[in-house]
């Protein structure tokens, strides 16, 4: 085996699987946030050390398969099985193209310093040339997103519906990008409404209270307040739109005010992320 130099080759495929996690976020629509990727990316450098392992085909691939489950569920959070085995089948066939594309430079233009060991990309450059191009790759990939996709403005005030068996309301909700609510059972995300806002939809048995839970349909939500942080209850809405984006499967947590002049509602950052995904593959003309 070639001498191979462990920094390099973790920071290396850090930054590809950095890159290839943003390209698994955009094929599938995802919201992200972008520490969670870093964080994924570097549990991908860290398995890359596999190579050094003395594995045959089969173990080699069984390790590989499990690594990935380990790097989306890093990446992408805890959203049930079936998304987390969608997450990682395409995160591994987007893998396996970046590598078919490695392995044909390689074998037909054999750049100096670059290997292929196992599958795994390593290329023999100095740590300071691997810090300036990994900088470089950062910076391009903020750029191309700020440039190709489209951004709500944060600090605003925008239509709200929320609609659930017993009709539909219209709030005045703003953009918290401090804010980040979501169900910390299934992840999916979460607006906060006041409750006198909510007062002719709430379901029946919703609780004016966490202390007097239901055994379903409510969940605890945990929110940071200026006193700190709280649990609020909370149900899933049949329906909620912001603007003229529909967005499926959000919790509202319900809180007795806000405190704030000229809304009633408010959402975070990963709301924002699924409004922002959803006007960027929009077919022209799609409302």
């Amino acid at each position: 085996m070639p001498v191979i130099y462990l920094d390099v080759l973790i920071i290396l495929n850090w930054v590809i699987d950095f890159v290839l996690l943003h390209a698994t976020a955009f094929i599938l629509h995802l919201p992200y946030r972008t520490w969670r990727l870093v964080a994924a990316g570097a549990v991908g450098g860290a398995g890359s050390c596999i190579v050094l392992l003395p594995l045959s085909a089969w173990p080699g691939l069984l390790c590989k398969l499990l690594l990935a489950l380990l790097i989306t569920l890093t990446a992408f959070g805890w959203n049930g099985y079936r998304p987390w085995l969608e997450h990682t089948a395409v995160f591994f066939i987007v893998s396996s193209v970046f590598a078919g594309i490695a392995c044909a430079v390689w074998f037909f233009a054999a750049p100096r310093g670059m290997r292929m060991v196992q599958g795994v990309l390593y290329y023999d450059i100095s740590v300071p040339w691997l810090i300036a191009l990994t900088a470089g790759a950062y910076l391009l990939l903020r750029l191309a997103d700020r440039l190709l996709c489209p951004r709500i403005p944060a600090g605003q005030i925008y239509p709200m519906e929320i609609g659930t068996e017993k009709g539909t309301v219209c709030l005045q909700a703003l953009y918290d990008t401090g804010a980040s609510p979501a169900d910390v059972f299934s992840g999916r995300p979460a607006v906060v409404a006041e409750r006198g806002a909510l007062a002719a939809v709430l379901p029946a048995d919703f609780p004016l209270d966490v202390q007097a839970l239901p055994a379903r349909g409510v969940r605890l939500i945990p929110v940071r307040t200026l006193s700190g942080p709280a649990l609020l209850p909370a149900f899933k809405a049949r329906r909620l739109r912001i603007g003229d984006t529909a967005l499926p499967g959000v919790y509202v947590a319900v809180t007795p005010t806000l405190g704030g002049q000229g809304y009633q509602a408010l959402f975070g950052r990963e709301v924002g992320h699924q409004i922002k995904e959803k006007k960027l593959h929009e077919k022209p003309g799609q409302a």
